[in-house]
């Protein structure tokens, strides 16, 4: 028994180590996980704890800095007309597709098949020799009932997570239900069924860049979503996960910028009219041109999309959010500044894409300044916990994946 009791007591103490330690969530989920497995000495978790420790990265612990005030600026960053222009409108758009949706579940229901009829002496085979089978409007109707009901907005179904109830903070939200269905159409299709999880939002988690790196580096896929003070809605989609990296661009060929064509502040009359403002929007996919596709110095840095010529542009240090228009495409074509007060949109090569946030009375004006900020991502999964573990487990085989040759 007293045997038992020391090893309880080690595991505990090797359980409070972990946590007191400068490892990531996910490499804290790992840790953890293993000590549940009844085969894993106290030894081999020591050991794998040192190795990680040996290998520092990006840790959580860096973005813990004296960080209270970034909620209370993204209160400021707000102001009270843009939060009350059309809200009622921009709740609506939610229930609107909400209602679609319960129409369209409550459609896929099938009807209580009918009482069967007790069949006649002589069977099927007599009936239908002498001519005593189904009609042909039967044989219709039956059909009919096999089919599936089509859908009534012809749009994926799926779960948004991390937007209700408890997440009264962070509404009304940028992206709505209409704009991902938009834009899901130009994911990568190993994605394009996900459920969208918000990660992170200025308004809920504080106004800075680390913030924002704190909320999303475990996801790999992500939307960034900008409202300015104009009512413009833009971001990105990326397939590389934010990190710091040097003074070097990064990412794929997947990743595009996206805008919403008509300014939010756009008067609608009907909650149709807004909706179908909603879903108008523009993408402007990599062009192939150069590899200037994301970048971020690191966590006090300018968030980086797209610049340069044709050339390979290797340094995002030159890339700035108070360089005037440049006609030649050369620019950045989203920067969001660390602050996240504001940012910049060039035209891009990288994206073939104009300025984001020009509009149609001041096309010289490429600075904007930000209402709210939101990032989301993709998961599979329906909630917001299998999502979490999930999303960590993946990020540990990102961060160690020669971690068993360690």
């Amino acid at each position: 028994k007293s045997t038992s009791d020391k090893a309880c007591a080690k595991r505990a103490s090797i359980r409070n180590s972990i946590i007191s330690t400068k490892l990531t969530d996910s490499e804290q989920h790992f840790l953890t996980t293993l000590m549940e497995l009844d085969d894993v000495t106290d030894e081999q978790l020591e050991n794998c704890k040192q190795v990680l420790e040996r290998d520092p990265i990006f840790t959580d612990d860096e973005l813990h800095d004296d960080h209270d005030d970034d909620k209370e600026k993204s209160s400021k960053n707000r102001p009270t007309a843009a939060l009350q222009h059309d809200a009622s409108f921009r709740e609506e758009v939610w229930t609107h597709y909400e209602s679609l949706r319960h129409i369209e579940e409550v459609s896929k229901i099938p009807p209580p098949p009918p009482p069967k009829k007790k069949e006649e002496k002589g069977g099927t085979f007599l009936k239908n020799f002498f001519g005593g089978g189904s009609s042909k409007e039967e044989e219709e109707a039956k059909n009919e009932s096999e089919e599936e009901e089509p859908s009534t907005s012809g749009d994926v179904r799926y779960t948004i997570l991390a937007t209700n109830g408890k997440a009264e903070d962070c509404k009304p939200n940028v992206l709505s239900p209409y704009m991902m269905n938009a834009l899901r159409k130009h994911m990568p299709f190993v994605v394009s069924e996900d459920n969208f999880w918000l990660k992170y939002s200025m308004t809920r988690d504080g106004a800075s860049m680390r913030m924002l790196l704190k909320h999303v580096r475990s996801s790999a896929r992500t939307i960034i979503t900008v409202e300015t003070f104009d009512g413009d809605v833009f971001g990105s989609f990326t397939s590389s996960p934010w990190r710091p990296n040097g003074r070097s661009f990064y990412g794929n060929g997947e990743t595009f910028l996206w805008k919403l064509k008509k300014s939010r502040y756009t008067h609608c009359d009907t909650v149709e009219q807004q909706v179908e403002l909603e879903k108008d929007i523009e993408i402007f996919q990599w062009s192939g041109k150069n590899y200037n596709i994301q970048a971020l110095i690191n966590p006090n840095s300018n968030l980086v999309l797209g610049g340069g010529g044709d050339e390979q542009q290797n340094d995002p240090t030159t890339a700035s959010s108070s360089s005037p228009i440049d006609d030649e495409g050369k620019g950045s074509g989203l920067i969001l500044n660390s602050d996240l007060e504001g940012g910049s949109s060039d035209p891009c090569m990288t994206f073939d894409s104009p300025s984001l946030s020009c509009t149609e009375e001041n096309k010289k004006d490429t600075m904007f300044e930000i209402v709210n900020v939101e990032v989301w991502t993709l998961t599979p999964v329906e909630s917001v916990e299998q999502a979490q573990q999930l999303e960590l487990g993946r990020q540990f085989l990102f961060d160690h994946g020669n971690f068993a040759k360690s």
